[in-house]
């Protein structure tokens, strides 16, 4: 990705927890050679109601119960897990993130969902937007489902998490994510639509769904897009004064010490390092060097060099659920 012309939702939330982690992630590449069971669960849980909403897209009346969503839900998780997960983790049914669980988690979601879903128009399943911002840059991301009842307009973001607190609510209430939403939809009607999310629960004992719907106002919106533009112009400057120090560096012709000052992307010092109960994945190698291009040629042990590109993935996942169904 060009972060002149164009920033996501994933990547500028990471550049705002620690401008280094996103130099690690998204201008170095360097990733974990461990895949993780978050990510791909997660993934694997979005295409099962994925196709269950394209299917009620293309034929409001195809499915009369509730029961027939979660087959159909849990056969697409099945058969994403086949490509993308059981290599990795296999069935894990010792672990609340496993194929049997996630039946559960569809039972429960659709059980509660499904009577009121039937009753709106399903406008767009993974909806793509893009939000041009002063600094001529562009905002871009996708919507999970985007419904319509009457003149209202419904967002719905689904996630997974272990753990349902008090503050989850405000959470999303407080996400670029959620501004990104609502800030996309107005550009296009004179409306502020309802921004809702729905959390599935996945626990061992506990499978249930928790909606939460957000409200926003239009002045929320405004300061939106001026924050995020200001965070665009932070991340062209990082990026410039990066390129910069790289003609200096090539000028040189020396090898990198690791001990040397490098002068962008500096790192936070902050929750990120821990957030979500767990080390920041780049923790160690960014206490070990003050230059993270000591790693720029040579992956650390445990890490590769894998650029993330959602489109070629997607493409990849695509063509390998063709080959088993």
């Amino acid at each position: 990705m060009d972060y002149n012309k164009e920033i996501d939702y994933s990547s500028l939330k990471t550049f705002i927890d620690c401008r280094r982690k996103f130099f690690y992630q998204y201008i170095l590449h360097l990733r974990s050679e461990s895949p993780s069971i978050h990510l791909i669960f997660g993934s694997a849980w979005h295409y099962g109601l994925e196709v269950v909403y394209n299917i009620m897209k293309e034929d409001p009346k195809a499915l009369k119960l509730a029961i027939d969503c979660r087959e159909i839900s849990t056969k697409a998780f099945t058969n994403y897990w086949k490509v993308e997960g059981e290599e990795h983790f296999g069935h894990l049914d010792t672990y609340p993130k496993n194929p049997g669980n996630a039946s559960n988690m569809y039972n429960s979601y659709w059980n509660k969902f499904f009577i009121m879903d039937r009753s709106m128009t399903v406008f767009g399943v993974e909806m793509p937007f893009t939000l041009l911002l002063k600094s001529g840059v562009s905002y871009i991301g996708r919507m999970d489902l985007v419904m319509k009842e009457f003149d209202k307009i419904f967002v719905i973001d689904h996630k997974t998490s272990s753990i349902i607190s008090k503050i989850t609510a405000s959470e999303y209430e407080a996400s670029l994510q959620t501004k990104g939403y609502l800030t996309a939809i107005q550009a296009h009607v004179d409306t502020l639509p309802r921004i809702i999310y729905r959390t599935a629960r996945c626990q061992k004992g506990s499978t249930e769904t928790e909606q939460f719907e957000v409200f926003i106002n239009k002045a929320m919106n405004e300061r939106f897009l001026q924050d995020v533009n200001w965070w665009s112009e932070q991340v062209k400057n990082e990026v410039a004064a990066y390129n910069a120090y790289m003609l200096d560096y090539h000028a040189t012709g020396k090898p990198v010490d690791f001990r040397s000052y490098f002068p962008a992307f500096h790192g936070s010092y902050s929750a990120s390092c821990t957030a979500f109960f767990s080390l920041c994945p780049y923790y160690d190698i960014c206490a070990e060097a003050n230059n993270p291009l000591h790693y720029a040629e040579h992956a650390p042990t445990g890490y590769k060099f894998e650029e993330w590109n959602p489109a070629d993935h997607e493409a990849k996942i695509t063509k390998k659920l063709k080959e088993i169904t």
